[in-house]
């Protein structure tokens, strides 16, 4: 489990660049999420070869871009995508499709959607105590 908060090209790129470093063979479920003043495929262009499948959402920011806006984008760029309705339930769906293959999850995209995901990880691990 990664939580980044790379929110633009230029820390996509970073991001990337971590992930091939670290991480050479692996892909990533991503939880992406962004403002409505992002360049998302920049951000696509960026992590597209290191991302399996992605789970797009929304924070609960007043910017936050709506995900079917968010699935367009996605599906311009070839990115296999699928809207889940909360943060909480996207991070459920890549951590159960995670531990079928050992991808990696990686949240980022937007700093509150990464938060979120962080407080979901906190309540899950909380929540098995």
């Amino acid at each position: 489990m990664i939580f980044d908060s790379a929110h633009n090209q230029d820390s996509f790129s970073y991001l990337r660049q971590a992930l091939d470093d670290y991480f050479p063979n692996k892909l990533v479920y991503l939880i992406f999420g962004a403002s409505e003043d992002k360049n998302i495929p920049g951000m696509f262009l960026e992590l597209k070869p290191k991302i399996r499948r992605m789970f797009v959402t929304k924070s609960v920011h007043p910017r936050a871009l709506e995900p079917e806006k968010i699935q367009e984008l996605a599906r311009q760029a070839n990115i296999p995508n699928e809207v889940v309705k909360t943060v909480e339930a996207a991070l459920a769906l890549a951590l159960e499709m995670s531990g079928k293959d050992g991808s990696i999850v990686l949240s980022a995209g937007s700093m509150f959607v990464t938060a979120e995901v962080m407080a979901a990880w906190k309540k899950r691990s909380d929540d098995r105590e």
